[in-house]
């Protein structure tokens, strides 16, 4: 089996991709990280109502790189970019060399998950690497 050695972490800043981090940095401490935050949305139609999004997510970003870093010696890099969330994860993962994905779950089920859709569920269909997928919404 192949070792996990670069692991990409997509996060939308819930507490359900928090906890992907935490069960990431518990399980494979030897690996690199790619935390990576998509913005999907209109970023002229945000900015002019609250800033720059992508400075915004930065810096959130940072913030949680720098929680992550004060429990576990793992080196992470950072990235925030804009595009369709599914097709973004895939893409960076190759792009970046990455061994896996690791993503949290939502826990929805039945008609709420047929109408919200699923992010995890699409990378899940087209990722070329493995996905690990994490049940913390339930």
């Amino acid at each position: 089996m192949k070792n996990f050695n670069r692991i990409l972490i997509p996060l939308d800043f819930s507490d359900y991709s928090k906890s992907a981090i935490e069960w990431a940095g518990e399980h494979f401490d030897r690996a690199e990280f790619l935390f990576l935050h998509i913005w999907y949305g209109e970023l002229q139609a945000y900015a002019n109502y609250h800033g720059d999004p992508m400075a915004d997510a930065r810096e959130a970003l940072d913030q949680v790189v720098t929680n992550f870093k004060l429990k576990y010696d793992n080196p992470v890099t950072e990235m925030v970019v804009s595009g369709h969330p599914a097709t973004v994860t895939c893409k960076v993962a190759e792009e970046e060399n990455c061994d896996a994905i690791v993503m949290a779950t939502h826990g929805r089920t039945g008609l709420k998950h047929l109408l919200v859709g699923s992010v995890t569920e699409n990378v899940v269909r087209h990722s070329k690497i493995p996905v690990l997928t994490m049940p913390f919404g339930k």
